[in-house]
C-alpha cells in the first residue's frame, strides 16, 4: 500500500542503480517491497517531527504546553540524493511519522550499503566458482545491476580485499593453539 510520503538520503549513485534493479523500479519515486528487511528497518527508524522547544505556548482549556512543530528540512545532495517512499505502517498516523533523522538516515545507508556487499560477493563467488575471472565477474555484475563504469575499480578493490580476508580467516582456523606449546 503506497502512503505518497518520501524521505531524501544520501546514497551513492551505484547502489541506487542497484537497489532499482534488484526491486525492479527503473525509475521514480523508489519504494521497498513490503516485508522486507530494509522496509522494515526503514519503518523502525521513522519518527515523528522534531518540535521546536524555543517558542513555547500556553493554552489555557487543556492546561497544557503546545510546540508548534519545526519546520522540516529537505535535505538536497545533489546526484547522492534518493528519495524512497516511506511504507504504510500499521499503527502510525503517516501524518505525523513521516520523519527520519540523520542518523537513522546514515546508518539506513549503511545498512544499504551491507546489503549490497552481501549480495555483490555472493553473486561474484558464483560467477568464480563457474571459472570466471576476478576482473570479468565484477564486469558481469555491473552490467547486470546498471552500475556505472567508474565504479569498477571500487569494486574491484572491495572484492579484493574480501578474497584477502576470507583467506585470512580460513588461516586462523588452520592453526589451532596447542595447550602444551603454550607451557613450554
Amino acid at each position: 500500500m503506497s502512503s505518497g510520503i518520501s524521505i531524501k538520503i544520501k546514497l551513492d549513485p551505484f547502489l541506487q542503480s542497484f537497489l532499482r534493479e534488484i526491486y525492479k523500479q527503473p525509475s521514480g519515486l523508489f519504494r521497498f517491497p513490503p516485508r522486507t528487511d530494509l522496509s522494515t528497518k526503514l519503518s523502525a527508524m521513522i519518527r515523528m517531527a522534531p518540535r521546536n522547544k524555543t517558542t513555547r505556548l500556553y493554552d489555557l482549556m487543556d492546561v497544557k504546553w503546545i510546540y508548534p512543530p519545526e519546520p522540516i528540512k529537505r535535505v538536497d545532495y545533489g546526484d547522492d540524493t534518493f528519495e524512497i517512499e516511506i511504507p504504510f505502517m500499521q499503527g502510525k498516523n503517516l501524518d505525523q511519522y513521516n520523519y527520519l533523522p540523520q542518523n537513522s538516515s546514515k546508518i539506513l545507508s549503511s545498512h544499504i550499503h551491507q546489503y549490497f556487499k552481501m549480495v555483490f560477493h555472493e553473486e561474484i563467488n558464483d560467477l568464480r566458482y563457474l571459472g570466471f575471472q576476478k576482473k570479468e565477474c565484477v564486469v558481469m555484475f555491473m552490467n547486470k545491476h546498471f552500475i556505472d563504469e567508474d565504479y569498477f575499480d571500487r569494486l574491484m578493490k572491495d572484492y579484493t580485499r574480501y578474497c584477502s580476508k576470507v583467506t585470512s580467516l580460513k588461516d586462523l582456523r588452520k592453526t589451532k593453539k596447542s595447550p602444551l606449546k603454550e607451557v613450554i
